[in-house]
């Protein structure tokens, strides 16, 4: 009991400096003595540093395995890439180019990025850079939070070709990487994104280097826990969600020729039902009061709910279409695009759509058991 409402104190209190974090302000390099102390009390501030050197060994690693010198470390690049996330958590872009006029616009290149990190006093030229964003800041304590992020975007960049040869560039030096955690509040439940920068340099006679570098085995036993364990790694099961939920929008608005609004209250229905159906791991358009997760009867009543009664004044009540789908996938043969359209057609069998349909929502729930994935689906449609 005692280690249970310790770890929920902590999640509470990790969620609450998620939503607080007081760090999010662009940053020169007189500024990296002070984010260094801060990075010692500060949770988010500690979790963003930790995971930035986990990572750090982790592509050193992969490069010694590869054959390759291992990189520095220089933290006028680790700065240019914390600057980065922080533009592109803020205006919701994942780029490498930024737009002028936008907050927290620093440069629109990499290059004029660094120079304003460093004052126009860093001599490092780049020659690469990564980005991302990932859902994986989960995790019951910091050493476990670090490691997910870590790994996993280290995985991430992994399976992406051309993010892949940025690590294993033969000309790169030195390099600085940055995470950041954006904490956004989700009409139906809070959710925090991992935003993610690598920068590379050719070069490695930059004043801002830090001896960080090489790597041997003995730099690994400090973060031993999760660095080579690629045959245990599950999937990010929120990350695949967010895949899938993208893909399937895009997919039939292809298909319809047309923009489709996305609606909320639908979205948040069709989810909470696909919550319901992988909890009674069934199947079904009717919800039972007495089971867990019960959201509302049909598809009508689920609406109301999400709408806090508003829908049951519209008067296109009548007209909702509520498709449903269950898709049992092997983990090893995985592919999105198939799995998409599968969902899709499967959708399309339940319940014929319209050629009115201007509104829909999805909702996706992913279950993992081993080697094999469950997912159940929900959409519903409306004028």
């Amino acid at each position: 009991m005692k280690v249970l409402v310790s770890t929920l104190f902590f999640l509470v209190n990790l969620f609450v400096v998620f939503s607080q974090n007081s760090t999010t302000k662009i940053c020169n390099v007189f500024s990296i003595n002070d984010l260094l102390n801060s990075s010692k009390n500060d949770s988010i501030q500690k979790i963003e540093r930790l995971a930035a050197l986990k990572f750090h060994i982790l592509i050193n690693n992969y490069r010694l395995k590869n054959g390759l010198d291992t990189i520095g470390w220089d933290e006028g690049l680790w700065l240019t890439c914390r600057n980065h996330n922080l533009w592109m958590a803020s205006n919701s872009d994942l780029t490498h180019k930024q737009l002028k006029n936008t907050k927290f616009f620093i440069g629109e290149e990499p290059n004029n990025r660094y120079d304003y990190t460093t004052l126009n006093k860093g001599n490092c030229r780049w020659s690469g850079e990564n980005a991302l964003y990932n859902f994986n800041s989960d995790g019951r304590n910091i050493v476990e939070i670090t490691d997910n992020i870590s790994t996993k975007s280290f995985e991430q960049w992994k399976n992406s070709p051309g993010h892949n040869e940025n690590m294993l560039g033969e000309s790169h030096k030195v390099h600085g990487v940055a995470f950041l955690l954006k904490s956004y509040s989700k009409e139906y439940y809070p959710t925090t994104i991992v935003w993610g920068t690598d920068l590379f340099s050719f070069n490695q006679d930059g004043q801002f280097n830090h001896s960080l570098s090489p790597v041997n085995p003995s730099n690994l036993t400090l973060f031993k826990s999760n660095i080579l364990r690629k045959s245990n790694v599950k999937l990010d099961l929120r990350q695949l969600e967010a895949e899938l939920l993208q893909k399937l929008y895009s997919s039939y608005s292809d298909k319809k020729n047309e923009l489709i609004e996305i609606n909320k209250a639908m979205e948040k229905a069709s989810l909470n039902h696909s919550v319901y159906m992988s909890t009674v791991k069934q199947l079904t358009h009717n919800e039972v009061k007495t089971k867990r997760n019960f959201y509302g009867q049909n598809a009508k009543q689920r609406m109301i709910k999400a709408t806090y009664g508003l829908f049951y004044l519209s008067k296109n009540k009548s007209k909702l279409i509520e498709s449903i789908a269950l898709i049992e996938s092997d983990i090893k043969t995985l592919d999105i695009e198939k799995l998409v359209d599968e969902i899709q057609t499967k959708l399309d069998l339940d319940k014929k759509t319209s050629s009115n349909n201007s509104k829909m929502g999805y909702g996706i729930i992913l279950k993992q058991n081993k080697n094999s994935l469950n997912i159940y689906a929900t959409r519903i449609l409306g004028d």
